[in-house]
C-alpha cells in the first residue's frame, strides 16, 4: 500500500506526464484489445451450440481453390465411407428467395435448404414445434419451413400460434412446423438464414460430380479432433484423384470449426491487423520508457538518499515498477472504452455477407487479453529505468553538485537504442499500411474496359418445380420483351452470371482434331448469354458477329470468344469459322462453331494478379438457367429500378427481384469490407505516426532540459547558436537515420511475406517506402528542431552562475 500511495503522489506532481501516459496506453491497449476483439469473433469464437468444438464445416481444397463445396455424389459417398471419426454428416445449400408472409408483399429473403441431418448434428432443438424428418426430404411431400426466433419475434409477434401457418416461398404453400432458436439464424458465417427448409437435390444434382453446391457440416464423434477425423478420410480423396483425374487433380479435403472465418487472405489481414497494432503499442511503450529514464535521471540523488539510508535494490525497483503498471492499469481500463467505441465503428462497417453487420462484445476473453496486455505494457515501459536508476553507482551521484543530469552512460545507451527501434517499428508500421493502402486503393478505383456505370441489374430465380425448361424459357423471353420495351431503355440483357469477381464455373475447352480425353486440358469460363449481352455490358466485338436477335432453341449451336482463348488456339489465323470443343463434368464433349470474337471481359473487381482468362459465350436459348441474371443499359440507370419491379410482377408476382443495382453500385457492396479495413489501417498509420511524432519531441525536449546548463557554458567559451542547434540535430537525427535503415528493410522484408498471401492487395515498392521514409525523417527533424532552437537560446550567465 506504501508503495502505491507513493505512486499516486509521484503521478500527481507530474500531472503532465501522466496524462500523457495515460492517454498513450489507452489508445495503445485500446487498439490492440479490440483488434483482439475482431480476431477473437472471427477466428476462434466457438459456434452456440453443445460440444461446439465438435462441429466442423467440411470443404474441399485445391492449389487453385481454397474453398470447395461438394457435390451430392461426393456427400454420399463419403457417408457410405462411415468414417468412425463422423457422427452425424449434414448437407446445406443457401438461399435467396421471393418469400411472402402472412398479410405481408412478397420480399427477397436469406434461408437455407437444409437435410435433417443438421438438426441430429447441432443438438438444439426448437423452441415451438418440431424440426422435419428425413422423410420429409424428398420430392413430392408436403412443403413444410422452420422459421428462426428472430423471424418469429419480427414478423409474428412472437405469437405460438405462428406454428401451423403457411407462407409462400417462390409461389409454393409452405406450412410453418417449429420455431428454432437464434443460434440457428448465424451457424452459416456470411448471412442471417430467416428459414429452415427441406433439401431436395434436384435430379441434375443427383449425378453431377462437378456440381459442387452444397455446404457440409459434421458433427465429430466425442474425442475426435478434426486433424484424426480428416486422417480418416485422406483415402477417399486419393481414390476420387484416381478414379476422376480431371476432377480431383491435388485434392484433399479442408475443416475447419463452424462459424469461424477461414481463408489465407482473411487470416493474413487479421494477422497484419494485430500486427500493425501491437506495434502502436510498442511505438507507446518505448516512447514512455525513455520517459521514464528520463524521470528517473532527474531522480536519481533522491534514489541514491533513499540507498544510502538502507533501501534495497529490489524496493527502489518495486517503487518504480509499482508505477508504471499503476499508469498502465488506468491506460487500460481507459482502453477497454478505446476498445468498446472502435468496435461499434467497426462493427457497424463491417458486413458479413451482404446484409448482417458484425458484433464485436466486450467479453471475458478481451477482457483478459486487456488486463495481460496492460501488465505487459508496464513491466515493459518501467522496468529497464527502474532497473537502471537502481544500480546507479551512490557516491558518483551524491558527489555531483546539480540535481539535474541525463542519467550516464548506461542509460543514454538505451534511450538511443530505444529512439532507434521507435522509428524502425514506425517505419515498417506505416510503410506496411501505405503498401496495404496503396494496394486496396487500386483495386477499388480499378475500372475494367467495359462500362460498368450505365448498367441496371437485378437477380431472378423460378422455382425448377415450377418451371420446367419450356416455361422458364418463355419466362426469360417475356422478360426481355417487357425490359425492352421500358422507355429510355438501349437494351435488355439476360446472363448467367456478370464479370463481378472471380472465375465463373468453367469447363474443359479444346480445339476441333485435339485429344479430348487428355486430363490437362485447358479451362475456359462460359457465360450463358441473350443477344443483348454485348451492347449492354460495352463489350466491343472485334472479329466475326454476335448472336442474331431471332437466335432459339432450335438454331444450331454457335460460340462467340474472347482474344484470349482465340489467340490460345489459333494464334496465327482467324479463330472465325473454327470449332471450339467444351467438356462437361460428365465427361459430355460438345462442338460449337465460332462466329465472332470479342474483347476480353475483365472482371470488375479482382483480388488476385490480372490474368488473361480464356472466356466464351453461348446462348442462354439452348439451356435457360433458373438463376440468373437481368441487365438494363440506359443513361441513368437507377431511374429503372420501379419499372424493372413492375415488369417482372407482371410476368409472375411469385418472382421478386434480387440485388437491384447498378453495376457500379454493386461493386461498391463486394468492395466496401475493403474501403473499411483502409480506413483502420489508414488510423493505425496515423495512430503510429503521431506517437512517433510526440515520443521523439519529448524525448529530445527533456534531454536539452537536462542539458541547458552545457549549452549556457558552450555558448559562453564562444560557441555560435547554430553550433548548439546542430548539436542536438545531429544526435538526434543520426539516430533517426539508424532506425529508418532498419526500418527499411524490416518493412520490406514483410512486403514481400505480405505479397505472397494477399498478392495485389499489397502494392509493394520504393516509391512508398522512399516516401515514408521522407515522411518520418521530416517529422523526426520538425521534433528535433524545436528543443534544439531552445537549446540555442540558453543563457550563458545563468550556467555560469549555476555552476
Amino acid at each position: 500500500m506504501f508503495n502505491l500511495r507513493y505512486a499516486f503522489r509521484s503521478l500527481l506532481k507530474s500531472p503532465g506526464f501522466a496524462l500523457i501516459a495515460i492517454v498513450t496506453l489507452a489508445l495503445g491497449i485500446g487498439v490492440n484489445s479490440s483488434m483482439y476483439s475482431l480476431m477473437n469473433t472471427l477466428m476462434f469464437a466457438s459456434a452456440p451450440f453443445p460440444r461446439p468444438e465438435s462441429i466442423v464445416n467440411l470443404n474441399g481444397q485445391t492449389p487453385q481453390a481454397e474453398f470447395l463445396r461438394l457435390s451430392v455424389p461426393e456427400i454420399e459417398e463419403l457417408r457410405a465411407h462411415q468414417s468412425p471419426a463422423f457422427a452425424v454428416i449434414a448437407m446445406q445449400s443457401g438461399l435467396l428467395e421471393t418469400v411472402t408472409l402472412p398479410g405481408q408483399l412478397p420480399e427477397s429473403m436469406q434461408g437455407n435448404a437444409v437435410d435433417a441431418a443438421l438438426f441430429k448434428a447441432l443438438e438444439t432443438p426448437p423452441l415451438l414445434g418440431r424440426t422435419f424428418s428425413a422423410d420429409e426430404c424428398v420430392a413430392g411431400r408436403d412443403a413444410v419451413v422452420l422459421i428462426t426466433e428472430n423471424l418469429w419475434r419480427r414478423q409474428f409477434g412472437a405469437n405460438p400460434e405462428a406454428v401451423g401457418q403457411t407462407m409462400r416461398i417462390n409461389g409454393r404453400v409452405f406450412t410453418i412446423i417449429g420455431v428454432l432458436p437464434e443460434p440457428y439464424s448465424t451457424i452459416f458465417m456470411f448471412g442471417e438464414g430467416q428459414y429452415f427448409r427441406p433439401l431436395v437435390p434436384a435430379d441434375n444434382q443427383v449425378t453431377a460430380r462437378d456440381r459442387r453446391e452444397f455446404g457440409v457440416v459434421v458433427r465429430l464423434t466425442p474425442g475426435v479432433t478434426p486433424v484424426a477425423a480428416l486422417a480418416s478420410i485422406a483415402p477417399l480423396a486419393e481414390r476420387w484423384a484416381k478414379d476422376h483425374p480431371r476432377l480431383y487433380q491435388n485434392y484433399h479435403f479442408r475443416m475447419q470449426l463452424a462459424g469461424r472465418v477461414g481463408g489465407s487472405a482473411n487470416v493474413a489481414i487479421l494477422t497484419l491487423q494485430i500486427g500493425l497494432a501491437a506495434a502502436i503499442l510498442a511505438i507507446a511503450c518505448a516512447n514512455l520508457a525513455n520517459l521514464q529514464m528520463a524521470r528517473a535521471a532527474s531522480r536519481l540523488r533522491d534514489l541514491a538518499i533513499r540507498s544510502a539510508l538502507g533501501a534495497s535494490r529490489w524496493r527502489l525497483i518495486r517503487q518504480q515498477l509499482v508505477e508504471s503498471l499503476l499508469l498502465s492499469v488506468i491506460g487500460g481500463a481507459l482502453g477497454l472504452l478505446v476498445a468498446h467505441w472502435s468496435n461499434l465503428l467497426i462493427g457497424r462497417n463491417i458486413r458479413l455477407g451482404l446484409f448482417s453487420t458484425l458484433h464485436l462484445p466486450i467479453d471475458g476473453h478481451v477482457l483478459a487479453f486487456n488486463a495481460a496486455i496492460s501488465i505487459v505494457a508496464g513491466l515493459g515501459f518501467g522496468l529497464v529505468p527502474a532497473w537502471l536508476a537502481a544500480r546507479a553507482d551512490i557516491n558518483d551521484i551524491l558527489k555531483q553538485q546539480t540535481r539535474g543530469t541525463t542519467g550516464g552512460r548506461h542509460q543514454g545507451w538505451i534511450r538511443g537504442l530505444l529512439v532507434v527501434g521507435q522509428v524502425a517499428l514506425s517505419l515498417a508500421l506505416l510503410s506496411v499500411a501505405g503498401m496495404m493502402i496503396y494496394g486496396l486503393d487500386r483495386t477499388l478505383n480499378a475500372r475494367p474496359s467495359w462500362d460498368t456505370e450505365s448498367i441496371l441489374t437485378a437477380n431472378l430465380q423460378v422455382d425448377e418445380r415450377s418451371y420446367n425448361t419450356e416455361q422458364t424459357r418463355a419466362f426469360q423471353d417475356e422478360i426481355i420483351r417487357r425490359l425492352s420495351a421500358i422507355p429510355g431503355v438501349e437494351v435488355a440483357a439476360i446472363a448467367s452470371t456478370l464479370p463481378i469477381g472471380g472465375s465463373t464455373a468453367g469447363n474443359d475447352i479444346f480445339k476441333e482434331g485435339q485429344d479430348s480425353s487428355q486430363t490437362n486440358l485447358p479451362k475456359g469460363s462460359g457465360y450463358l448469354i441473350t443477344p443483348g449481352f454485348f451492347k449492354a455490358l460495352g463489350i466491343r466485338v472485334l472479329e466475326g458477329q454476335t448472336f442474331p436477335e431471332n437466335v432459339s432453341h432450335t438454331s444450331p449451336e454457335r460460340v462467340v470468344v474472347n482474344k484470349s482463348l482465340a489467340d490460345n488456339f489459333w494464334p496465327k489465323e482467324s479463330a472465325i469459322g473454327k470449332r471450339l470443343g467444351t467438356r462437361a463434368g460428365d465427361g459430355k464433349t460438345t462442338l460449337r462453331e465460332v462466329i465472332g470474337v470479342v474483347a476480353d471481359v475483365e472482371d470488375a473487381i479482382n483480388f488476385t494478379e490480372p490474368v488473361a482468362r480464356m472466356q466464351y459465350f453461348t446462348p442462354m436459348t439452348h439451356t435457360p438457367w433458373s438463376y440468373f441474371q437481368v441487365v438494363i443499359r440506359g443513361p441513368n440507370p437507377k431511374r429503372f429500378d420501379g419499372d424493372l419491379r413492375r415488369a417482372i410482377a407482371q410476368v409472375s408476382p411469385d418472382v421478386a427481384p434480387r440485388f437491384i443495382w447498378t453495376l457500379a453500385d454493386m461493386r461498391d457492396q463486394f468492395l466496401h469490407n475493403l474501403v473499411v479495413i483502409n480506413g483502420v489501417l489508414f488510423a493505425f498509420a496515423l495512430l503510429g505516426l503521431v506517437l512517433a511524432s510526440v515520443g521523439l519531441y519529448g524525448i529530445v525536449s527533456h534531454n536539452v532540459s537536462q542539458r541547458m546548463g552545457e549549452f549556457g557554458i558552450r555558448v559562453a567559451l564562444g560557441a555560435r547558436q547554430i553550433d548548439v542547434m546542430g548539436l542536438v540535430l545531429l544526435r538526434s537525427l543520426r539516430l533517426t537515420l539508424v532506425g529508418l535503415a532498419i526500418g527499411a528493410v524490416a518493412a520490406y522484408a514483410l512486403g514481400l511475406a505480405l505479397r505472397q498471401s494477399l498478392g495485389p492487395l499489397i502494392a509493394q515498392n520504393y516509391t512508398i517506402l522512399g516516401l515514408t521514409c521522407i515522411a518520418i525523417f521530416v517529422v523526426a527533424f520538425v521534433a528535433t528542431w524545436l528543443p534544439a532552437r531552445q537549446a540555442a537560446t540558453a543563457d550563458p550567465v545563468e550556467a555560469l552562475r549555476a555552476e
